[in-house]
């Protein structure tokens, strides 16, 4: 990396319960979601997952 372009290291935490909850609903509200899919099934299931994940 060239010198200049990131001088700080910036921690940047996992998402924590709910904002993996905002993060899913804000999605599905962009698509269609079959009802069998169930939101807090798959927020528990994202425990320690980024976004990049």
């Amino acid at each position: 990396m060239r010198p200049g372009r990131l001088d700080r290291i910036v921690y940047v935490p996992l998402p924590d319960w709910a904002t993996r909850r905002e993060i899913f609903s804000l999605q599905f509200r962009k698509m269609p979601v079959h009802p069998s899919v169930h939101l807090e099934d798959l927020v528990t299931r994202t425990e320690r997952y980024s976004g990049a994940e």
